[in-house]
């Protein structure tokens, strides 16, 4: 891998540099008032910066991409349930 990083940075234009990504996700509760509502932030980082300053909200090194909510289903049904989890549609 480390070989192939090398590769692509000669295909890129002289001066440029190669930027690696970090996602993450983590779910969330984004009310305290009106019940319990929770949703899934995406967040997007550079792979360069220290894990200390990741480490610390004030230094703003995550950025918000999207906020996914999660679905209240208000149906108990068990034969409803297998909706809730497309993995399981496979087996």
């Amino acid at each position: 891998m480390g070989d192939h990083l090398w590769y692509l940075q000669y295909q890129i234009p002289q001066g440029a540099s190669l930027l690696g990504v970090v996602l993450s996700s983590d779910k969330t509760k984004v009310t305290n008032i009106s019940g319990n509502r929770y949703a899934h932030p995406v967040l997007i980082s550079l792979a360069n910066i220290a894990p200390s300053a990741h480490a610390k909200a004030s230094l703003h090194a995550y950025l918000l991409v999207a906020l996914i909510p999660v679905a209240k289903f208000i149906h108990s049904n068990a034969r409803l349930n297998h909706l809730r989890w497309p993995h399981k549609w496979a087996s």
